[in-house]
């Protein structure tokens, strides 16, 4: 036996090794997404662009990344999901690159559709791979750390982009975040994926149902509706309180890009990542005990306490007050991260579970954060104030915690039935 062989086999299909891959790839996915807000009060005046104009460059990238996500999910679900990982990540890092050589309004709003292209094979393929490396009762958190990832990229985007931007120029920023995707790409060419349902003894039978079809079949899973119409409601208030905040920062506080950067970034990374991974141990916990609805019950508590708690921060003309009640509603917010992301693991069958992410992120995107950049800002204009327009969070926030509640009882059956699905699928394939 070759004893070099086995070992580079080993740590290539390890489940540590593969996780912290997918770790470092959510934090550049993130990275690349968000140094354009923390730029954006220097790209403004230099290009000539209205707050609307601005807005659309957070939907360039979201509207295109809604309408890619779904055949990238199908792909996920029918083939070989590290190698679509390692194209992805070459992609939107050469995207990111184009991006600080564009001229105009048009040029900028291309890259940034381009970047949703790249990005739309992750989370179809990461989250998959995660739920066939760890057990159902460690589902929650290991997702939650994988989520906390994506708020250490919020805030590399927001810190590379405020001091780089202002020491060197806001086409720096997009230089220095793209080389760091084209090494990872590589190694994440290198990484044996799991079987899937492997960890949840799981017949893993292929499944040949058309994209039209898997649609209806998962749109038909009550506790999975649920989650969709609440994270709709979320990724709006996330979308646009990402895309806007260290730009209402400077208006409203008077501070320079990077200072805004910095402190919006450490909101996030901070208050978000407490929220993320003490949601997912939560979900697993109450999970133990007996909640079958855990994963939906714990997201829906999150987005009614943070509420109140954006509305305050909307409302103050203190910055510290305004910084301490943003942290504390992006932890809540951010608790619903984990046990999300494993719902759907949870409840759909093991072949259909990347293009359940897709459909679930399209829509996500397509009617949350897509709209919600380009929304706020033309509500700004419209009104004359950023404050004003950014009192829609709060009550998107109520109505996500609402339906949440209501899900959350259907869970358990929810998960009965796709474990009865996938030992049909297998019975008839075999």
């Amino acid at each position: 036996m070759d004893l070099r062989a086995t070992t580079k086999a080993g740590w290539r299909s390890a489940p540590g090794v593969l996780f912290a891959v997918l770790f470092c790839i959510n934090a550049l996915n993130y990275t690349d997404r968000y140094v354009l807000p923390a730029v954006a009060s220097l790209i403004q005046p230099d290009l000539h662009l209205s707050d609307t104009q601005l807005g659309l460059l957070g939907t360039a990238f979201l509207l295109v990344y809604a309408i890619a996500v779904l055949p990238a999910g199908t792909f996920a679900d029918r083939s070989r999901r590290t190698g679509l990982l390692s194209g992805g990540i070459a992609f939107w890092s050469l995207a990111t690159l184009l991006t600080g050589f564009t001229q105009s309004f048009g040029q900028i709003f291309a890259a940034r559709a381009l970047l949703g292209i790249g990005e739309s094979t992750y989370s179809p393929a990461s989250t998959t791979l995660i739920a066939d490396s760890y057990p159902i009762e460690r589902r929650g958190r290991m997702m939650s750390w994988w989520g906390t990832a994506s708020l250490v990229g919020v805030f590399l985007g927001f810190a590379i982009g405020g001091i780089v931007g202002e020491q060197f120029g806001w086409r720096a920023a997009f230089f220095c975040t793209a080389i760091p995707g084209l090494i990872v790409a590589g190694l994440a060419r290198l990484l044996r994926e799991p079987m899937r349902g492997a960890n949840e003894n799981l017949k893993n039978a292929g499944d040949q149902l058309s994209l039209g079809a898997t649609i209806r079949y998962l749109l038909g899973i009550p506790s999975l509706r649920a989650s969709i119409v609440a994270q709709v409601l979320a990724y709006f208030i996330i979308g646009g309180v990402g895309f806007w905040v260290p730009y209402y920062m400077s208006q409203r506080f008077n501070e320079d890009a990077a200072t805004a950067g910095v402190l919006a970034g450490g909101m996030i990374v901070v208050g978000g990542g407490i929220g993320t991974v003490i949601g997912g141990y939560s979900s697993d916990g109450l999970l133990a005990r007996g909640l079958a609805g855990a994963r939906l019950f714990v997201p829906a508590i999150g987005f009614l306490v943070a509420a109140p708690l954006m509305l305050l921060a909307v409302l103050t003309s203190a910055l510290p007050v305004f910084l301490a009640m943003t942290f504390l509603a992006t932890g809540f917010l951010q608790s619903g991260n984990g046990p999300l992301l494993a719902l759907v693991q949870d409840i759909v069958v093991p072949a259909r579970r990347a293009r359940a992410i897709a459909v679930t992120l399209l829509f996500a995107h397509l009617f949350g954060d897509a709209l919600a950049p380009s929304a706020i800002g033309a509500l700004s204009d419209s009104l004359g104030s950023l404050q004003h327009a950014l009192l829609i969070t709060p009550l998107a926030l109520l109505a996500a915690g609402a339906v949440g509640m209501i899900g959350y009882r259907w869970v358990g059956r929810d998960r009965q039935t796709a474990v009865g699905d996938a030992s049909a699928i297998a019975s008839v394939q075999a």
